[in-house]
Order: structure tokens, then C-alpha cells, then sequence
């Protein structure tokens, strides 16, 4: 919040479906849908479509200069988002993502690398807690 205030933008911040209702990479979809929905804002906004509801909230968005922020397991998401729009691309038009900030990023997926396939389990911590 003081990040925002401090740079004078706008934070949306969308609720992702969580673990372990849902396994990834419902998470990482439901974020991709958050762009796809603020494309479609921008859009709307600039003439290009009527099919929705035009949140008025974000006429003063610039959609040029969008900047994806990760925290911990949503710098994950983050980078997934990276993977599949890269910065500037055209696929997101009207909206432009300029970049993407990992904050302490915790990376996960649906495939386990090879660390986690040789770590010893704990009692605490074994492959019966770890896949859920």
C-alpha cells in the first residue's frame, strides 16, 4: 500500500483459488484472467469493444505502463505470468506490461525438481503432506 501511494499507481490485487482445493495451476489461470480482465477494461474504455461493464474507477489508469508485482508465492504466479506475456506483448493490447517485480519469490509447480525428489522427509514433513 505504501509502494502504491508512494509511486502514485494503481494496485489490483485478485483473489487466486488456493491450494489445496485447488492445485495448480488454478492459481496461475486465475491471474492470467485478472490481465485478460483488465485488457478488456482498457478496451472498452478506448472504444474497442462493448460487451461489459466499464469499471469507471480506472479511467484515470494509464494502460500503457503496467507493472506486474509477486510476493512470496505470488512472485510464482508473477513468473508464470512472465512466461506467458512477456513484457510489451501485443497480445494484451491496449495494455502494456513494462515489466515484472519478484518480491522473495517462493516457486512452485506441478512437476517436483530434483531437489524435492531426493530432499529426506520428516515426520512432519513427508510426501503424504507435501502433495497436498
Amino acid at each position: 500500500m505504501r509502494l502504491a501511494a508512494a509511486l502514485n499507481m494503481l494496485v489490483i490485487a485478485p483473489d487466486l483459488r488456493l491450494a489445496p482445493e485447488h492445485r495448480l495451476p488454478a492459481a496461475a489461470d486465475d491471474a492470467r484472467f485478472a490481465l485478460k480482465w483488465l485488457q478488456g477494461q482498457a478496451k472498452a474504455m478506448h472504444g474497442i469493444k462493448d460487451d461489459g461493464k466499464v469499471e469507471t474507477w480506472l479511467t484515470c489508469v494509464d494502460f500503457d505502463r503496467v507493472f506486474v508485482l509477486g510476493d512470496s508465492s505470488g512472485g510464482n504466479m508473477a513468473h508464470h505470468l512472465a512466461a506467458g506475456f512477456e513484457a510489451g506483448s501485443a497480445e494484451l493490447a491496449p495494455v502494456r506490461v513494462r515489466g515484472y517485480v519478484l518480491l522473495s519469490p517462493f516457486f512452485g509447480g506441478n512437476v517436483r525438481t530434483r531437489r524435492e525428489e531426493e530432499q529426506p522427509f520428516e515426520t512432519f514433513w513427508n510426501m503424504e503432506k507435501y502433495e497436498r
